[in-house]
């Protein structure tokens, strides 16, 4: 049987949160305002997700595996090390204009942050993953997840949800909304349930 996933849904939404700002990044026209600040504000907000996930990881995830196999997170923390400095750099060519003035290099550095943070999410599933199931019971993964919702509060998630519901089944999504309903204030809960639907039309678009 398929053990839970502690990476599965952040991971989900943060490679459809990248896919959608390299996409913005080529496909906008900088000269209009609109689009240039709809796309600093794209930027932003994936930044933030990245910086809160790995902050979560750091916190709990990688904290509880090196208590039962200590050094099991050192090469995985060094590496979101390296991917803040590249994205600081980024960031950098964002407050400089650089996204507008010099668009195909702002892209192709883009591209190879977001082909960096991919392989360390790969990386984070295919080494630190199986510890995990290794040192770790099933109630344990369930409550190291829920502890993970808890600690995170429904504004945080509801950041990442905006990406994860696309990158989810109709089932799934329900299964998650049931989980959410448990947890969340109705304001909170309902936001979910806007993010979700609106996921769905988005999925019907593309097919």
């Amino acid at each position: 049987m398929k053990r839970e996933s502690v990476f599965d849904l952040p991971h989900k939404g943060l490679r459809i949160a990248l896919a959608e700002l390299c996409a913005a990044a080529t496909g906008n026209d900088f000269s209009l305002p609109q689009e240039r600040a709809a796309f600093e504000n794209l930027f932003a907000s994936v930044w933030e997700l990245i910086a809160a996930h790995s902050e979560t990881e750091e916190r709990v995830t990688f904290t509880e595996l090196d208590a039962r196999l200590p050094g099991a997170s050192h090469a995985l923390r060094a590496e979101h090390d390296q991917l803040d400095t590249a994205y600081a750099e980024l960031r950098g060519a964002v407050a400089r204009g650089e996204h507008c003035s010099e668009t195909e290099n702002f892209c192709r550095d883009l591209d190879r942050f977001s082909a960096a943070f991919a392989a360390h999410m790969n990386r984070e599933e295919d080494e630190i993953e199986p510890l995990v199931w290794q040192y770790f019971s099933d109630d344990e993964i369930q409550s190291h997840r829920r502890n993970i919702m808890v600690s995170d509060g429904p504004e945080k998630l509801l950041k990442y949800f905006r990406f994860v519901f696309y990158a989810l089944t109709e089932k799934q999504t329900q299964e998650i909304l049931a989980r959410l309903e448990a947890m969340f204030p109705a304001a909170a809960f309902a936001e979910a349930e806007r993010l979700a639907a609106s996921a769905g039309e988005r999925r019907k678009m593309r097919l």
